[in-house]
């Protein structure tokens, strides 16, 4: 008798990426057992990385197939590889419906809801902190649309109806990650702009009284486990000086 072989998901990861960590939390939350490799940022890509996995370097990516050994992290012959965070979630939704919400018009809303978080937040993310050409208030108006597409916390807060699609999917996954970069970074000043730019942003999206809704939100998701999978702010805090020297990133002038 052929022995069957279970395919399985290796994960290349960084524990400073927002992008990692929305695959890591729907795996987690659809109860999947994976591997995960850590990718030194501060190093040239290996060769079998941008051979076998991803050519452009870039994390996130996974392998799908047969199990690795155990001494090796190049993923086994005839595996699949996939990049893109986007695109991983929507592979990991088929492979594991309870990603998705229930109904077809909650799994549009969530695709609308992924689609804005794109346009109107990671768009300005990077501009904000790491290059300094997007001004900050185009950050905080970002998310205050996305703000407006999540549930009214007055209308009832559950399982079914409390996230950004009714029940917790992959819009959730999409989004969570990057929250949680926003409040740490502003809420420590680490940014481009001029000094205490980022932390006055802080105190109007996560205190202000025009960010109920994110507020709220951002309370129901902190206590799920997944959240769990966040990287410890003082390794964080320790790391991103570093990264941010390392790339020239430097803070402008008032």
């Amino acid at each position: 008798m052929v022995q069957k072989i279970e395919n399985r998901i290796t994960l290349y990861t960084h524990p400073a990426s927002p992008y990692v960590k929305r695959v890591e939390i729907a795996l987690v939350e659809a109860g999947v057992d994976f591997d995960r490799h850590i990718i030194d940022l501060f190093v040239p890509r290996p060769e079998w990385y941008l051979r076998e996995v991803n050519p452009v370097g870039k994390i996130p990516a996974i392998s799908y197939g047969p199990r690795a050994p155990s001494n090796c992290i190049m993923p086994p012959p005839n595996s699949f590889h996939l990049c893109e965070s986007l695109v991983i979630l929507t592979f990991l939704a088929d492979l594991y419906p309870q990603l998705l919400p229930a109904t077809p018009i909650d799994r549009a809303r969530a695709q609308f809801f992924i689609a804005k978080v794109e346009e109107k937040v990671m768009a300005t993310w990077y501009g904000v902190v790491a290059i300094g050409d997007i001004e900050m208030e185009a950050l905080v108006n970002g998310m205050r649309d996305v703000q407006d597409l999540l549930p009214d916390p007055k209308e009832g807060d559950s399982e079914e109806t409390g996230y950004a699609a009714g029940r917790w999917s992959i819009a959730d996954a999409a989004f969570m990650p990057l929250l949680y970069f926003v409040e740490l970074y502003m809420r420590n000043d680490l940014c481009v702009h001029p000094v205490g730019k980022g932390r006055d942003a802080w105190v109007e999206m996560f205190e202000g009284e025009r960010f109920g809704r994110l507020q709220a939100y951002f309370k129901r998701v902190k206590a799920r486990k997944s959240w769990g999978l966040m990287t410890d702010e003082k390794w964080m805090l320790e790391f991103l000086p570093q990264f941010m020297a390392f790339y020239g990133i430097k803070r402008r002038e008032a």
